[in-house]
């Protein structure tokens, strides 16, 4: 991190080849990283979970405003 930020390298091109490599390598070798891969994939899943849920939670207040409003405006005055 030091190296690039005093070269003016950007950090971000550089440490996503280095990820990409240490992946492979942890892909490869599951005997030894299978723990590491199993947490990163629980947190993954967990994560489309939780944003599976806000997206049903965002939906749902206008479908039961939808509902309500079919509801009155059928009902006598």
């Amino acid at each position: 991190m030091e190296e690039a930020e005093e070269s003016s390298t950007n950090i971000v091109e550089k440490c996503t080849a280095v990820t990409h490599h240490l992946k492979d390598c942890m892909e490869m070798h599951p005997e030894y990283y299978g723990p590491v891969l199993w947490a990163e994939k629980a947190m993954e899943e967990e994560q489309q979970a939780a944003a599976a849920r806000e997206r049903t939670n965002k939906q749902e207040p206008a479908l039961r405003s939808s509902k309500a409003q079919k509801a009155t405006a059928g009902a006598p005055v």
